[in-house]
């Protein structure tokens, strides 16, 4: 708001300093080409009833004044208004430096002016009657301005005579305030003092009823104890004999309690035993069975090496304890079987038929004992007529062919020494390949006995 005014007197006053300039060349022109001189100004502006530069300071005056009117009627009997009083005042006396720099700036505008003619003055001369209407205008204006700048001077003065004034009425009224707050802090220290003595007095009293009321309440308290006591050893001899009686009472129901617990711990024990024991008997049975699955094993392994012609020892190894003699000579040397033995049958029949010759016949003998083994004649198993030994070689092949091993050894049995000699190494081997099988049937009749 302060800074507004400034702004609008700058436009309107540079008009007004560059008129100069602009008519000087009109002037002269005329002057230099010899034709007769006229006026070229404009006509004079009426004249103005009040400079805007003054509105901004009669406002700030008003404005002033009225502060000085508000402090000096508001009420203020306290420090705190008298500390208002001198912030409002620093503000007036801003405000009023504030008009005086305003005023000062018109002043140099006024300078400027005044410089502004001056050099007009100075220029050639130009028009007399313009120069003349132009002096007589600027004279108009500082005229004008001389009062306006007096009547805002006086107006300055007076009102700083008077600011002067209600300065010192105030700093009268404060210093009495201040008084006043002194005596009042004076009273108010023995008013202070006074609550002191009388805050001491009570707690002396507060003090001495506090330790009569600690009396009172340590004999309240013994004497409460004391009734207590009596009240609990009544209350102990009343309920001694509930206790004994509901000490019997649990007594009886803990052994009633263990009686049957202990009848129920039997009882699943026994339960427990007997599962148990069905349990061991199933243990056995899976235990049997697994030996009778390996031992069933074993055998089959053991059956299916000696219809192979393969050593023994692999299959003997799942056996439990000890293997049977006839099967352990096998263990490391392939056993024969019926088939080889039945392929060579031929060969060891050719040797024992050679061996029952007679040796040292004639020809007569020989022919008719080779006729006799052509012929053979029986009656059941017994040879009438022919050969004997050829008769049982035929007969042990007949029960061979037949997988009869034990029949063809039975048979051979009946041959003469000499005959049993030539084909020992046959019978030696069919011998060793029939107690292999006995071993082997005799090993799962054992078994089967024991696991029945």
């Amino acid at each position: 708001m302060s800074d507004s005014p400034d702004k609008d007197m700058a436009p309107r006053e540079q008009p007004g300093a560059q008129q100069g300039p602009r008519q000087e060349p009109q002037a002269a022109g005329p002057a230099g080409s010899g034709a007769p001189a006229r006026s070229t100004l404009p006509p004079s502006p009426p004249p103005r009833k009040l400079d805007p530069a003054v509105l901004p300071i009669l406002i700030g005056v008003l404005v002033l004044g009225g502060a000085l009117a508000f402090l000096f009627l508001t009420p203020s009997g306290t420090v705190n208004s008298g500390e208002t009083n001198r912030v409002r005042i620093a503000a007036l006396e801003e405000k009023l430096a504030s008009a005086t720099e305003r005023l000062q700036a018109d002043e140099h505008r006024m300078a400027a002016l005044e410089q502004q003619a001056q050099q007009l003055a100075a220029r050639p001369a130009g028009d007399p009657a313009a120069l003349q209407d132009l002096a007589a205008r600027l004279q108009g204006i500082e005229t004008r301005d001389g009062e306006s700048t007096k009547r805002l001077t006086d107006s300055l003065a007076a009102l700083e005579s008077d600011l002067q004034q209600r300065r010192q009425a105030n700093e009268a009224r404060l210093t009495a305030i201040e008084k006043n707050a002194g005596e009042a802090s004076q009273q108010n220290a023995q008013r202070i003092q006074a609550i002191d003595s009388r805050v001491g007095e009570v707690e002396n009293r507060a003090a001495a009823r506090a330790a009569e009321a600690e009396r009172n309440l340590s004999q309240r308290i013994a004497e409460a104890e004391k009734q207590i006591a009596q009240r609990v050893a009544d209350a102990e001899a009343a309920i001694a004999p509930r206790l004994a009686a509901l000490d019997q009472s649990i007594a009886q129901r803990v052994q009633a309690a263990t009686q049957e617990l202990d009848r129920r711990v039997n009882a699943q024990n026994s339960a427990l035993d007997q599962r148990l024991a069905a349990f061991d008997a199933r243990v056995k049975q899976a235990e049997s069975a697994e030996r009778r699955v390996g031992f069933l094993a074993a055998r089959g392994a053991i059956q299916s090496a000696l219809e192979a012609g393969q050593p023994l020892k692999q299959p003997l190894s799942g056996l439990p304890g000890t293997s049977p003699p006839a099967l352990q000579r096998y263990a490391e040397t392939a056993p024969p079987t019926e088939a080889t033995l039945r392929l060579s049958f031929e060969e060891a029949a050719r040797a024992a038929r050679a061996a029952a010759e007679p040796q040292g016949q004639g020809v007569m003998d020989s022919a008719l004992a080779r006729i006799q083994g052509l012929v053979t004649v029986r009656r059941g198993d017994q040879v009438v007529v022919g050969d004997t030994a050829a008769g049982h070689l035929e007969a042990a092949r007949r029960a061979l062919d037949a997988g009869d091993l034990a029949g063809a050894l039975q048979r051979l049995d009946a041959l003469p020494p000499e005959s049993k000699a030539a084909m020992r190494g046959w019978l030696d081997q069919a011998q060793g390949l029939l107690a292999a099988q006995t071993a082997l049937r005799n090993l799962s009749a054992d078994r089967n006995g024991g696991a029945g």
